[in-house]
């Protein structure tokens, strides 16, 4: 079987610590993930410092098969519209992984133990594995006449699904970014303009229209264990855990994957609901202090 992790990723100059979430994600999915596949990171932009660390890391033992594609679009002004874009910029990308599994995760997920279950999953699945935030609503950014069906969509799933996970077949992965490209370029478009609430250069659309575009004959929803958001999760000490107060946890096993939300490098607040667990203490480099001094603060 052939397998692609990647993630979408802009080395935001303005947020100190900014770089070390990619290597979190990196260096976490090669040890405590386990994987063992091809690796791509798609970049809008690194500083030469991270771009160094990054060839540093390719001569250790976890640093094969990683390939970086650089993507120079302006308009995602800073990051702010990257996970937009992204489902636009990365289709011409993955069309060359005929035949593969795919997986897509923010760099702002890191892992905490193997992965390779997801493999299984992604084969029984005909149409994408999503990850689906339950219990939570996600505030519709798409044309005004739709926003009815988006309310019965989201009542349906229980919550939406997670904008900075998505993985499937890639023949099946591609087709769904062709969908979204289409939309982004038709009714879904919005306006460049201050005071628009939707389309292609308002942040969140993207989430907002995987949730709207969600397949119930084809698609599977699951897949929040790769990719879980700290506010769902309780610190038990020696790994994160569901919090089963905070979510039904009936379909979901172990948490593999934990979200950490980069948003919060620049706050230092806790998330509401999130049994007191500070954004620090979700850290893969605090939580596996031996791994990442072995691999990061060695180069």
């Amino acid at each position: 079987m052939k397998t692609l992790v990647f993630t979408t990723f802009f080395d935001n100059h303005n947020r100190a610590g900014y770089s070390e979430l990619l290597f979190e994600w990196l260096i976490s999915l090669r040890t405590n993930a386990n994987y063992k596949g091809e690796i791509l990171i798609i970049s809008y932009g690194m500083r030469e410092e991270t771009i160094s660390k990054l060839n540093l890391l390719r001569e250790t033992d976890i640093g094969y098969d990683i390939r970086v594609v650089d993507i120079d679009n302006p308009e995602i002004r800073g990051g702010m519209f990257l996970s937009n874009w992204r489902n636009i910029d990365s289709i011409p990308i993955l069309e060359e992984y005929e035949g593969y599994h795919i997986v897509h995760t923010g760099a702002d997920v890191w892992f905490q133990s193997d992965i390779n279950s997801i493999w299984e999953e992604i084969e029984k699945t005909e149409g994408c594995y999503f990850a689906i935030e339950r219990g939570r609503s996600c505030r519709y950014r798409g044309p005004r006449e739709e926003e009815e069906k988006d309310g019965k969509i989201q009542a349906k799933l229980h919550g939406f699904v997670f904008g900075d996970f998505m993985s499937g077949k890639q023949e099946s992965y591609v087709e769904r970014l062709k969908l979204y490209k289409h939309l982004f370029e038709t009714t879904w478009r919005g306006e460049d303009k201050p005071g628009t609430s939707w389309g292609l250069w308002v942040w969140g659309t993207d989430q907002s229209m995987m949730t709207h575009t969600f397949d119930f004959d084809k698609d599977r929803t699951n897949a929040l264990s790769y990719a879980a958001s700290e506010y769902y999760l309780y610190d038990k000490g020696n790994e994160l855990i569901f919090w089963k107060d905070r979510i039904d946890t009936a379909e979901l096993t172990n948490v593999m994957g934990i979200h950490v939300l980069a948003h919060k490098l620049t706050r230092e607040e806790r998330m509401e609901y999130n049994k007191g667990i500070p954004f620090e203490s979700c850290r893969f480099y605090k939580r596996y202090s031996e791994i990442w001094d072995k691999y990061y603060l060695s180069l």
